[in-house]
């Protein structure tokens, strides 16, 4: 690999550990999430700057192109990140239709006058506008 080519992967992982952390403090990814994509950050910075150390690994697991190694990897890291997602909006959508099942029981549930809790609750000024 040339020097061109080694520093333009260690900024492109650079620029993504940056935008990592960036994130992160912005609240705009979890830390759960965050310690995933540091992870795959610095796992590029680590085979940018030592390329030779890819080659090695992709010997290993029989590639004999370390570009084939590095595509299955991700392919393989992508398929895992769907799963995840796949469960995480199960469990979302799981735990909507329980949130709705209770508060349509809750709005069929007479309020202490008799009527349902809807039309005594927007009498008590909580929903009410001046």
């Amino acid at each position: 690999m040339t020097k061109e080519q080694i520093l333009l992967g260690a900024s492109g992982a650079c620029t993504l550990l940056v935008l990592t952390v960036w994130l992160t403090r912005s609240r705009l990814i979890s830390e759960r999430l965050t310690l995933v994509w540091l992870a795959a950050a610095a796992t590029a910075l680590v085979f940018a700057l030592f390329p030779q150390l890819l080659y090695k690994v992709a010997g290993l697991f029989g590639f004999q192109f370390a570009s084939n190694a590095l595509l299955s990897a991700t392919a393989f890291a992508t398929i895992l990140y769907a799963l995840y997602l796949t469960v995480k909006l199960s469990r979302l959508e799981q735990n909507v239709r329980v949130l709705t099942q209770h508060l349509a029981l809750a709005k069929l549930e007479p309020g202490p006058s008799g009527s349902s809790s809807s039309s005594s609750s927007a009498g008590a000024g909580g929903d009410a506008r001046p």
